[in-house]
């Protein structure tokens, strides 16, 4: 089963839109798990041109790019603009992350794909979500039976292993897309660009087709602004975080600030937004284990809203994210989420939701886990976490 996200684009922007911008991709050292071996050049196979980026290329995105709609993805080595188009059309849009870098047989290293989302599944999703009569397994199943598994994958930039680029017949059945622009060639991994063409909407409504196809129209532009690098992984990147400080306010306006990490052993930060259907999902069960297992554990969890900022006019996202805390049982700390926060944490923070555990000083404890889970799931993620403390 497909693992979806819905990810955070830029919290500058209109609606915190999806991956978080201001991610840092630093290319690994030589030698490193994510791309032994210097990049390498390579010719396009569309245009003939030689293309590709030196290895030392920091895939940084500066607050000003940030507002322009630049992404940066230091796990898969890419950054690039989205266009005004796509910005405008965030709610059709699905964005989710695939393949594991640990499966050394597989021939997808990691990639972000984007699927289009037609009205119709929108409204199913939404359905399913508020329906509660359905346990949260239960709506993650629906998800991918009733609305995943019928949308359209339009676009995706994608490390693929070099030995399945050399061995494939074509850049059309590695990828199953129809357009495909090689970057970059490294020792261990290709960096691929790939996008559908305007037929693969002709079965949609009129109303969506016509949105497919101002999607596909300005693709061009998105593809002529990508830049890559070699690949650093999540782990390297939040070996960074060390005593982070922030400060911010509750939902109810009492400041908070980094001394709440002394109040706990462990403490599980929940990074959500109001429009995220899978962050809403796993919040009646994090709110169950915040009462019960965590508790006795001497684990508290923090949760940050992003689409409710500092001293920003949310007051519709406010009221929401109230809600939504309330109808799912959830008396743990929430706050807003403030600029600052990108100079540090929000560096790495890729998809919605995503987790991460630290420890009384504020150092970032173990891997994130991004995406939906169970309860059963964060708890054993959390008694991993107490593990590696050694406590």
């Amino acid at each position: 089963m497909k693992r979806k996200l819905t990810i955070l684009l830029v919290i500058a922007l209109a609606l915190v839109l999806f991956m978080n911008a201001c991610q840092t991709g630093s290319p690994a050292d030589d030698g490193a798990s994510t791309g032994k071996g210097p990049m390498t050049t390579v010719t396009d196979p569309e245009t003939g041109e030689t293309i590709g980026e030196a290895p030392g290329l920091n895939l940084n995105v500066t607050q000003e790019e940030a507002e322009e709609g630049w992404l940066a993805h230091g796990d898969i080595g890419f950054k690039y603009q989205l266009p005004k188009a796509w910005v405008e059309r965030l709610d059709y849009l699905d964005p989710y992350a695939e393949g594991d870098p640990s499966d050394a047989k597989a021939d997808l290293y990691k990639c972000l794909y984007y699927d289009f989302m037609e009205t119709a599944l929108i409204e199913c999703a939404q359905e399913i979500i508020n329906d509660a009569t359905l346990t949260n397994e239960e709506k993650y199943e629906k998800m991918s039976k009733d609305v995943w598994s019928n949308a359209i994958k339009i676009f995706g930039v994608q490390l693929f292993r070099r030995e399945a680029f050399n061995k494939a017949e074509s850049l059309e059945k590695l990828t199953k897309f129809p357009h495909n622009r090689v970057f970059a060639v490294g020792g261990d991994v290709v960096h691929i660009v790939s996008w559908a063409n305007e037929e693969a909407g002709h079965n949609l409504p009129e109303k969506d087709r016509a949105i497919f196809a101002e999607l596909i129209e300005s693709v061009d532009e998105l593809v002529k602004s990508v830049k890559v690098a070699k690949p650093v992984s999540s782990v390297q990147s939040l070996d960074a975080i060390r005593n982070w400080t922030f400060n911010t306010v509750d939902l109810d306006g009492q400041p908070v600030d980094q001394s709440i990490f002394a109040e706990a052993k462990l403490t599980m930060v929940n990074i959500w937004a109001t429009w995220c259907n899978p962050c809403r999902v796993e919040i009646p069960d994090i709110a169950a284990l915040a009462k019960n297992e965590f508790a006795e554990l001497d684990i508290q969890v923090l949760g940050i809203v992003t689409d409710v900022e500092v001293d920003e006019d949310h007051e519709m996202e406010l009221a929401l994210a109230k809600q939504i805390l309330d109808e799912a049982g959830a008396s743990y700390l929430n706050v807003k989420f403030n600029k600052n926060m990108n100079d540090s944490l929000f560096k790495f923070v890729q998809a919605f939701p995503t987790t991460v555990f630290m420890d009384s000083n504020g150092n970032v404890v173990g891997a994130e886990i991004v995406g939906a889970r169970s309860k059963d799931a964060f708890l054993k993620e959390a008694e991993a976490r107490l593990a590696m403390l050694g406590d």
